[in-house]
């Protein structure tokens, strides 16, 4: 069994992503559009095979990954 795969939506350029240093903290900032990361946000990280990472905002990963979020609080 394969796991699935994790693409952009098309129109995605990856040029545009700016990816962090292997060895600096992540910044506050999206690296996709550059809006800032609130802390109670759950960004998506990228790595690269060498370490270096990219972020994304709620905003870029609902557009460009297709994520699906609710705001509302979950109650089990």
């Amino acid at each position: 069994m394969s796991a699935p795969t994790l693409e952009p939506k098309a129109g995605f350029e990856w040029r545009k992503v700016i990816w962090g240093r292997p060895d600096s903290p992540r910044s506050v900032l999206c690296s996709y559009c550059c809006a800032t990361i609130p802390d109670e946000d759950v960004p998506l990280i990228l790595w690269s095979e060498k370490g270096y990472a990219a972020q994304f905002c709620k905003q870029c990963r609902k557009t460009w990954w297709g994520f699906e979020e609710f705001d509302e609080e979950f109650d089990a």
